[in-house]
Formats: structure tokens, C-alpha cells, sequence
């Protein structure tokens, strides 16, 4: 597993661990549960780009014999930020037309609508937005977009899938 990915997962899977901790001990309407509702989804976001960006890089990296088209590639994607489900599409289909209407087929639902609020929330969190956010949605959020980083893997870069399991 990619090293940012592996860490990115740590650190994601600890929060998790501390969210049902701190929430079934919290009274209903504590402001701790509510940032850390808030800190999950905002590291969220940039698990998507970490992991968009590790997927397609390894496939170039392996993929591409020039070492200058790879480090393009890599310092293109480095530029990508608030990846949600159109985005993620958009990059992808920059690879292979068939990557994106797969990608558009594998993250609709509650995937898409998982991966669209994460980066809502943390865009309007950044801006000094008032959201709201409940643990719950926070910690399914997780799982779903572990799911669509799995899919995303599965159609760029299969070896890739096995980071996401």
C-alpha cells in the first residue's frame, strides 16, 4: 500500500474509533461530537484527493516508460482539489473515456451523494460556513467513500484496489 494512503487510512480509521467512542458517551447537542463530526469530514476530502491522486499516479508510474510523462502527470494531479464525484470523472476521463463512464456508473447513489457532501461540507467549513453534520453521517460517509476509492482503484488501476479493502 502507498505509504500517503496507508496513513490517510490510519489516521481516518483511529478518528472512527474516537467518533463512536466520544458519541455514545456524549450527551445529544455536544459541541465536542459536532467538531468532530466536522474534523472527519474535512480529513474525508482530502482522503478523495490522496487517493485519486495515488491511484493515477501508480498507474502512470507503472504504465508509462518516459519518467518526464509521469512526473507531469504527477505534479497535474497534485493541482486537483475539491474532488467530488464530477470532478473525480472529469480526471479520470482524461486517462480513458471508458474510465469515466464506468467511474459515472460505479459511484452513483449513496456513493456519489457521499463523496458530493464530504467536499460540500468541507468547502463550506473552509469559507466559515455554519453546517451541520452529524456523527453518524460522518462515520457512513467514511465507509462510502472507501467504497468509491475502491471502485475508482478497480477501473484505473486494479492493483490499486487492494489499498481500499
Amino acid at each position: 500500500m502507498r505509504q500517503d494512503v496507508a496513513t490517510y487510512r490510519k489516521h481516518l480509521v483511529g478518528l472512527e474509533n474516537l467518533a463512536r467512542t466520544v458519541s455514545e458517551r456524549a450527551q445529544p447537542g455536544n459541541e465536542t461530537v459536532a467538531r468532530l463530526a466536522e474534523y472527519l469530514v474535512v480529513r474525508l476530502s482530502g482522503f478523495i484527493e490522496v487517493s485519486i491522486r495515488a491511484i493515477l499516479s501508480d498507474y502512470v508510474a507503472h504504465s508509462v516508460k518516459k519518467q518526464e510523462v509521469a512526473a507531469f502527470v504527477e505534479a497535474r494531479l497534485g493541482k486537483d482539489y475539491n474532488l467530488n464525484e464530477e470532478r473525480i470523472r472529469q480526471i479520470v476521463g482524461s486517462f480513458s473515456p471508458e474510465w469515466a463512464q464506468k467511474t459515472k456508473e460505479s459511484l452513483s447513489g449513496p456513493l456519489k451523494e457521499s463523496i458530493d457532501s464530504v467536499v460540500s461540507v468541507r468547502n463550506a467549513l473552509a469559507h466559515g460556513d455554519q453546517v451541520s453534520v452529524s456523527l453518524k453521517t460522518a462515520i457512513d460517509d467514511y465507509h462510502y467513500v472507501l467504497v468509491a476509492m475502491q471502485n475508482v482503484a478497480t477501473i484505473c488501476n486494479p492493483t490499486a484496489q487492494q489499498w481500499f479493502t
